[in-house]
């Protein structure tokens, strides 16, 4: 049985070539621009990107046989999925799963999961 390799993702597409050339399976990266959720990651420490830097990165990875996973898995929410923001992030962010064809969503919010199931099923989500 082959070993699966997952690995972060830091938006340099030299790292995504060193990824490939090493056989990684699978990468996971969330939007690292101050967002409502935030992605679970200190995304004060890297480079600001946005959903289409993102995505264009991600159809790369899955070119080269990557799977792709989005991180939305903040610490707290602070209830902002019940804010008109909150609600407007989540439904980009589902358009941007479903536009990009992201395999995975990393989520542990029990509401979050219900929502993104129903928003954008062919997404697996992983908690």
């Amino acid at each position: 049985m082959k070993p699966y390799f997952t690995a972060g993702y830091n938006m340099d597409l030299a790292c995504l070539k060193e990824y490939r050339n090493c056989g990684i399976d699978e990468i996971f990266a969330g939007v690292n621009f101050p967002t409502n959720f935030g992605s679970g990651r200190m995304i004060h420490l890297y480079e600001l990107t946005s959903y289409d830097k993102l995505g264009e990165h991600l159809r790369q990875a899955q070119q080269w046989g990557m799977k792709t996973t989005f991180l939305f898995n903040p610490a707290c929410t602070g209830g902002k999925e019940w804010k008109a923001e909150g609600v407007h992030e989540i439904i980009n962010l589902a358009r941007f799963l479903k536009q990009f064809e992201v395999d995975y969503l990393v989520v542990g919010n029990p509401f979050l999961i219900t929502v993104f199931r129903r928003l954008c099923p062919e997404v697996k989500i992983k908690m």
